[in-house]
């Protein structure tokens, strides 16, 4: 009955510990994955601040000069044939 009980807390510990490990690891994949997207924003003259709204708002303006910029490559690829 001991050794049952104290297979199940060692389970338990080591469980636990696994567990902090991976948050551990998916906090610091969180804070290198926004460190890149606000480099890679930098790049693009995209300058929002850490709210989630200029983010998306970002993202709706790159959307947005990406179907101009397809536009326009359509337009010049007609006036080419």
């Amino acid at each position: 009955m001991l050794t049952n009980q104290f297979l199940f807390q060692e389970k338990k510990q080591n469980s636990n510990m696994k567990i902090n490990q991976i948050k551990k690891q998916i906090d610091h994949l969180i804070k290198d994955s926004c460190s890149l997207l606000k480099t890679r924003m930098k790049e693009l003259d995209i300058y929002p601040t850490n709210t989630t709204g200029d983010v998306l708002t970002a993202a709706k303006v790159i959307v947005l000069r990406h179907k101009d910029l397809q536009t326009k490559v359509a337009k010049l690829k007609n006036e080419v044939s």
